[in-house]
């Protein structure tokens, strides 16, 4: 792990999120939060992306977002984390999470390199100062042992964009390209694919109150 391969995430991030041009395939809305997705032809997986408003600053969203304390107030597959290892004032580290076992699907844990840093006003003009944006993919199993009663999956890239708006609200868009690994019926993985990007909705009712935009 280091600040420049986590940076690399985060490059990949703000470009995808750039990319003006790039296409995208509707796939449900919910409560105001957009899901759409690309197919990736090297993994066969698909990046999807959520995103939605939120009644709350920037300051707000990434405590809820960057911090393992409190990925369970938002997202209804977490079970269990910590943080692994921090560095330079914990914008950037490695954490470990174990999701929830789902009907015949065993539970995944995954180890990830995450962190987060402005967009500058000079890479998109446009973008009002203060935008900010995470980044995060998996490391190594050496980072953390290996758990038997679950399935290490892989994190191949995931991340938020965060855009202030007017009057308090920022939108927040989130991406994620994931490999749960191991054997999961096409219907379970159908159903999660659709609810992880909704996530938005649940940082929202944490930040908030109120699942509602």
């Amino acid at each position: 792990m280091s600040i420049e391969s986590i940076n690399k995430s985060i490059d990949q991030i703000q470009q995808i999120f750039l990319d003006e041009k790039s296409e995208w395939t509707f796939v449900a809305e919910k409560r105001g939060v957009q899901v759409s997705q690309q197919l990736d032809p090297e993994t066969g997986l698909y990046l999807l992306r959520g995103q939605g408003t939120i009644r709350g600053t920037i300051e707000q969203i990434l405590e809820m977002i960057t911090k393992i304390e409190n990925r369970g107030k938002w997202d209804l597959f977490y079970e269990s984390g910590e943080a692994v290892k921090y560095l330079q004032d914990q914008q950037y580290g490695v954490v470990y999470f174990r999701t929830k076992s789902s009907m015949m699907v065993w539970p995944r844990d995954f180890v990830v390199e995450a962190g987060y840093r402005p967009i500058e006003t000079s890479v998109h003009p446009s973008l009002p100062v203060g935008s900010i944006v995470c980044g995060s993919q998996s490391v190594d199993d050496s980072f953390y042992p290996l758990d038997s009663s679950c399935v290490r999956g892989k994190c191949h890239l995931t991340g938020f964009v965060l855009v202030p708006q007017s009057n308090g609200v920022t939108q927040l868009t989130y991406y994620l390209k994931v490999d749960v690994n191991g054997w999961v019926p096409t219907s379970v993985w159908n159903q999660v694919s659709l609810y992880q990007p909704l996530g938005v909705i649940g940082i929202r009712k944490a930040v908030t109150g109120s699942p509602e935009p």
